[in-house]
């Protein structure tokens, strides 16, 4: 019983999340070009939009790790992204940065027993970034539940660009009662 209330407490969560999503990727992106504008300006307007498609798959992968209890799933997250950076000459005190931001936003929106269960994944992360650990690609996913046939067919879908199979497998999924974050979050990548 207590096990189906803890789901169902970050479930909840999880959907408060994407509930805030629009808005906390508008703030925080609006506040590092605010702060940071000399260090972003070489990026331009494509800069903008990938700054927000990164923050966007940083809220998805906060949102799977809270919803899935797995805090060391965005801590894994967030290293790759931290080599991927690096490898694109993206400076990754910008990931630092971000991740801060996300914080202040969260913090200032979600009830404080909310967002305790937050911050201590968000903080994990930030010690993970600040050790420098670095990931053995894919390093990730490997802390995911096993995916089954259905997410495994979603993630084969995904991986051949076969966005209508993709979306045809999300509907089924659905339909079977699973959510769309925890389809996304049990699908692997290469």
């Amino acid at each position: 019983m207590q096990d189906q209330q803890e789901q169902d407490s970050r479930q909840r969560l999880a959907g408060q999340l994407e509930a805030l999503a629009e808005e906390a990727l508008d703030w925080v992106a609006t506040e590092l070009y605010r702060r940071d504008a000399g260090l972003l300006a070489p990026f331009g307007g494509r800069g903008r939009l990938f700054t927000r498609q990164e923050l966007r798959d940083h809220l998805d992968f906060l949102t799977g790790a809270i919803a899935l209890s797995s805090p060391v799933y965005f801590q894994d997250y967030v290293r790759w992204v931290a080599a991927v950076m690096k490898t694109r000459g993206v400076p990754v005190q910008m990931l630092a940065e971000s991740l801060a931001l996300l914080r202040a936003f969260l913090c200032r929106r979600l009830e404080p027993s909310a967002f305790s269960q937050v911050a201590a994944v968000l903080d994990a992360a930030a010690d993970a970034l600040k050790a420098g650990i670095e990931p053995s690609l894919p390093l990730y996913h490997q802390h995911l539940p096993p995916a089954d046939a259905a997410t495994q067919a979603l993630t084969e879908c995904l991986i051949l660009g076969d966005t209508r199979g993709a979306a045809a497998m999300l509907i089924c999924l659905r339909m079977a009662g699973m959510r769309t974050l925890d389809a996304r979050a049990r699908a692997r990548s290469p």
